[in-house]
């Protein structure tokens, strides 16, 4: 009987070791199996943190501002279509006008951050569009030349691209300035003030104050770089009298192509400043017909004529008296006809007579 009670011990106990040396090796297996969920765990979670640490560097090398060269900086451009860039506001870019595809980047300058888009017409297609204000991107005439130069934080700038155009080069304006000023002559005016803007054979630049809304502010003077310019558009005020100029492109009679040597009349010198004041005696030039021209009986004969400054070879595009108002009407793409208020253009009176004195016609002749 002790036998038989005995032998049931020893099964229960061995049956107990048994048990417990599986349920150890269970746990050794579940820490093992734990240990290695862990340290796969940890293995991916280092990956993940280097896949994070590639992205964050990646995200610094985009933001990089430009690649330092020895005389300026270089800023990246990619090439994008024109309708996937937002742009939001009522006077979009030119450049951003087109259809297809620009190069489009982002620069700084002095602090500032710009967007920057460059269309295959460099000349008509470069923008520079201040992120804190879109709408102020410049807009002087000639503003949107890659070659034009801007005045950013009292400094003015240059622009160029690398020969494949996937960089836009920025550099600092290095050398001397000179002083261009709107004077009265020997007349007596208080008010005097100018804006617009000037081109050389290299570059132009605007004329006036800061810029406002994209324009340069009237001013009576400015500085800017040195060097020999004509009149791209400029607006001047001589008290009530509002004059605009620019360039004259009429050469005998014919609009001028790029083919007739320009007069860069506006020499901006170191130590002298160049006073604008119309002292040169104008002159009238007939732009139609041309000299030799010879008519047909029975055929309309165009008279048209401009008033030129013929020292700098420069065209007066208009004359207006800002104390009086006049009405204009015009039509509008549809055909209906409008009609605004504006300042009083003087278009002179133009008569047409015969070789003997006897009138052929008369009448208002606007300014070209």
């Amino acid at each position: 009987m002790r036998e038989k009670t005995f032998s049931r011990r020893f099964l229960t106990l061995t049956s107990l070791v048994l048990l417990c040396l599986l349920l150890m090796a269970n746990a050794l297996g579940c820490k093992e199996k734990s240990e290695e969920v862990s340290s796969k765990e940890q293995a991916e979670e280092v990956v993940s943190k280097e896949q994070t640490k590639e992205i964050v560097t990646d995200a610094k090398k985009e933001e990089i501002v430009g690649e330092e060269l020895e005389d300026g900086l270089a800023f990246n451009l990619k090439e994008v279509s024109v309708s996937d860039v937002d742009f939001s506001g009522p006077l979009r870019p030119r450049v951003l006008r087109r259809s297809g595809r620009v190069r489009r980047g982002e620069i700084e300058i002095d602090g500032t951050n710009y967007e920057v888009f460059l269309g295959p017409h460099p000349r008509t297609e470069f923008c520079l569009i201040p992120k804190s204000n879109p709408q102020d991107y410049p807009r002087w005439l000639g503003g949107d030349n890659l070659k034009a130069m801007h005045a950013i934080g009292g400094k003015y700038y240059s622009f160029a691209t690398t020969p494949a155009g996937n960089k836009l080069l920025v550099r600092p304006y290095d050398g001397a300035f000179g002083t261009f000023e709107v004077g009265a002559g020997e007349r007596d005016i208080q008010e005097i003030k100018m804006q617009g803007s000037l081109s050389s054979e290299n570059t132009s630049v605007a004329v006036g104050g800061n810029l406002e809304d994209g324009q340069p502010k009237p001013a009576k003077s400015c500085r800017l770089p040195v060097g020999d310019y004509l009149p791209y558009y400029l607006t001047l005020t001589f008290g009530r009298l509002r004059i605009t100029v620019s360039n004259n492109y009429y050469t005998d009679g014919q609009r001028s192509r790029g083919s007739s040597p320009k007069v860069y009349g506006i020499k901006i010198q170191k130590d002298k400043p160049y006073i604008f004041d119309f002292s040169n005696k104008p002159e009238v030039i007939f732009v139609s017909p041309a000299k030799n021209h010879r008519g047909k009986l029975g055929r309309v004969l165009k008279v048209e004529a401009v008033l030129i400054d013929p020292k700098l070879d420069i065209m007066i595009r208009g004359l207006t008296d800002t104390s009086r108002k006049e009405k204009k009407e015009y039509a509008t793409s549809n055909g209906q006809k409008r009609t605004i208020e504006r300042d009083k253009s003087l278009e002179p009176k133009v008569l047409i007579t015969r070789a003997d004195g006897e009138k052929v016609a008369e009448g208002t002749m606007p300014f070209g």
